[in-house]
């Protein structure tokens, strides 16, 4: 999907401006492409990329680390207000935020019309 592309690029113009405007460089935030026909894209917190590695070390030396969950719990709320000061900061990244929002959004809707007859609900008895 050409949406789905856009949103990609405009994800990554916002994200390099937030990096670059953050000064703590464990709330720069990166995003990985997976899949092949079916994209997904995931956007993290360079603290929980660490946790993930270091948990990833751990394992391979024999050794406990902190799960990455429970480093993203205990740092969510300092991320927060960081990212929200440097968000309130910057008028040009308001704008690719409030941008993003709408693309977003826009596919949501588009998505939801194309797949209307298509989607399949599940029940549990």
């Amino acid at each position: 999907w050409q949406m789905r592309e856009e949103i990609f690029e405009a994800e990554a113009r916002y994200y390099a401006l937030y990096n670059e405007l953050n000064n703590d460089r464990d709330f720069d935030v990166s995003c990985v492409s997976t899949g092949t026909s079916m994209k997904r894209r995931y956007c993290r917190a360079q603290f929980y990329v660490d946790a993930q590695t270091d948990q990833a070390q751990a394992m391979l030396q024999g050794r406990i680390a902190v799960p990455p969950e429970l480093v993203q719990m205990q740092r969510q709320g300092d991320y927060r207000k960081a990212a929200t000061a440097v968000l309130e900061s910057s008028p040009e990244l308001r704008r690719l935020a409030s941008e993003l929002i709408d693309m977003k959004q826009r596919y949501a809707q588009e998505r939801e019309e194309r797949f209307k007859e298509r989607w399949i609900e599940w029940s549990v008895p």
